[in-house]
C-alpha cells in the first residue's frame, strides 16, 4: 500500500508548488487565544 504513497519530503515540495504564496498571510500567524476563551467560556 505504501510502495504508492511519495515520501513526506516529496509531498511537501508539491503542496509548495501548488500552492505557491497563498498560504504566506498566515505565516506569521495570528493570535485567538481571547477569542477562543469566549468561544468555549461557560457561562
Amino acid at each position: 500500500m505504501m510502495d504508492s504513497h511519495p515520501p513526506t519530503a516529496v509531498r511537501l515540495d508539491t503542496l509548495a508548488r501548488k500552492m505557491d504564496d497563498k498560504l504566506d498571510s498566515y505565516a506569521p500567524g495570528v493570535d485567538n487565544a481571547g477569542r477562543f476563551r469566549k468561544v468555549v467560556a461557560v457561562p
